[in-house]
């Protein structure tokens, strides 16, 4: 299970060929904001300090938190056996889909949606996983290819750093928990 307090490394995120903002340090509060409101737009999302000093974020009834791709614990892979579709918003209600996933593919965990303190949703990203060191002859690092609804993205998804980060067309969205199996353990 993710902790309420991971503020590690923002990874570069792509939403539909868009390029979500990475930083080298701990995010602001405000550039936490900036990602949610990119990962659900048109929702009512904020984010704030906690007593802690870490962003404490919301988006609509949901508390969200954000991580990155950069430790081996916030990885994961679908697991229902008919794949998984991912979606534009976090309130499944008012999503419109952006692709589907097959059963077994690797995935980032960007963000997770939690109401009355259960997951609900997962904010994920699926990119190649060739340079994810620990992922090298490691089974639990699939990946296949992506069915797009509607166009895919003019710009093929790339790793551009050393900590996660990537760019370029890299299918992301939300999906509901119980069709994400999470690496709690980490890769190894």
């Amino acid at each position: 299970m993710i902790s309420p307090r991971i503020s590690g490394l923002l990874a570069l995120c792509v939403f539909a060929g868009t390029a979500l903002a990475a930083t080298p340090q701990v995010p602001t509060v405000a550039a936490q904001q900036a990602l949610l409101l990119k990962m659900d737009p048109g929702a009512q999302a904020e984010c704030h300090k906690d007593s802690y000093g870490n962003a404490a974020c919301t988006s609509g009834s949901h508390a969200v938190e954000i991580s990155g791709c950069d430790n081996d614990m916030l990885f994961g892979q679908v697991i229902d056996a008919a794949g998984a579709t991912l979606g534009t918003r976090l309130d499944a209600d008012h999503s419109k889909p952006v692709a589907k996933l097959k059963a077994h593919q690797f995935l980032c965990i960007v963000g997770v949606a939690k109401k009355s303190g259960e997951v609900q949703r997962y904010y994920v990203e699926a990119f190649p996983a060739d340079h994810v060191p620990d992922c090298k002859g490691n089974h639990l690092c699939q990946s296949f290819p992506v069915e797009w609804v509607g166009a895919p993205p003019a710009t093929k998804c790339e790793w551009i750093g050393t900590s996660g980060d990537f760019t370029g067309g890299c299918v992301a969205g939300w999906v509901d928990a119980d069709a994400i199996d999470v690496y709690s353990m980490g890769l190894k």
